[in-house]
């Protein structure tokens, strides 16, 4: 059998469904339109189990989502580091404007949220970055 988007190469994978081969480049391909994918993966097909084409879609599906989860994961990394970095600055300069001696309790307060809110996004981190 031959590649249905490549006619003069043999196909390495063929959906039994409706008869059509591919080649190892479009196997290899991410190319939603002449790539290696099943034509109709929400529909019922006898053949889905035995089916390349089919197992090849649903690793290119598993491949995708694990980049979109590793990008979203990346991002909120960086945005709960972002936001520990300002926190530290605003502790900063919240300790400094303390006068040294006579700070009131409010004055504490304040810091001491700052310092637990670093915590809690210390937190979220860890737990983002374990899973």
């Amino acid at each position: 059998m031959q590649c249905k988007n490549h006619p003069e190469r043999n196909a390495v994978a063929v959906c039994m469904k409706y008869n059509n081969g591919y080649c190892l480049e479009c196997c290899e391909s991410n190319d939603s339109v002449t790539g290696c994918r099943c034509s109709e993966p929400e529909m019922y097909c006898k053949f889905r189990t035995q089916c390349m084409v089919w197992a090849i879609t649903r690793q290119k599906h598993k491949r995708e989502e694990d980049t979109i989860m590793t990008d979203d994961k990346e991002m909120q990394s960086r945005t709960l580091r972002e936001e520990i970095s300002r926190l530290r600055e605003k502790l900063t300069d919240r300790k400094q404007a303390l006068p040294m001696h006579d700070a009131t309790p409010e004055q504490w307060q304040a810091v001491e949220e700052i310092e637990h809110a670093i915590s809690e996004k210390k937190k979220l981190l860890k737990a983002l970055e374990r899973s």
